[in-house]
């Protein structure tokens, strides 16, 4: 048996209420805000490096009502206006290149890092030779881990 089911369709996370609760209130490692402007909401945290001291916000995720750009727009200022009030040394956030995300964010003020992150899928079942094609992935924000 496939666990995966159609080997079509892509496998993801429905962003519903229980997902966040989920993800966010009852993380286990973060303590999550969320942010919220009309018609928009940002999940954001604050990471203190144990080394150093110093305090970098993150804005994790974000859900925007009628896929409204200027919603998009205002809710990721607010939450870097939130984050700017906590102290941070930076914000980090997440955005693939060519999307309407990176146009925001660029927008915004977030300048790309020379960081890179690399997504790698290793294939031995045959029958899941779909995994190996990046149009079936569904890539989203996460939680930086260098900052």
């Amino acid at each position: 048996n496939n666990i995966f089911g159609d080997c079509a369709e892509k496998i993801y996370f429905k962003k519903d209420q229980d997902y966040r609760n989920w993800r966010f209130d009852k993380n286990p490692c973060y303590v999550y805000k969320n942010v919220c402007v009309e018609g928009a909401t940002a999940w954001v945290k604050i990471f203190i490096d144990p080394l150093t001291n110093l305090r970098y916000g993150d804005i994790v995720d974000f859900e925007v009502a009628c896929s409204s750009a200027k919603n998009l727009f205002n809710v990721f200022c607010a939450a870097c206006e939130y984050l700017k009030t906590q102290n941070v040394e930076s914000i980090t956030v997440w955005a693939l290149p060519q999307s309407v995300l990176r146009g925001i964010v660029e927008s915004v003020g977030f300048v790309e890092l020379s960081q890179e992150r690399y997504f790698c899928v290793k294939v031995i079942n045959p029958q899941c030779e779909y995994i190996d094609k990046f149009s079936n992935w569904d890539l989203v924000e996460a939680d930086a881990e260098i900052y």
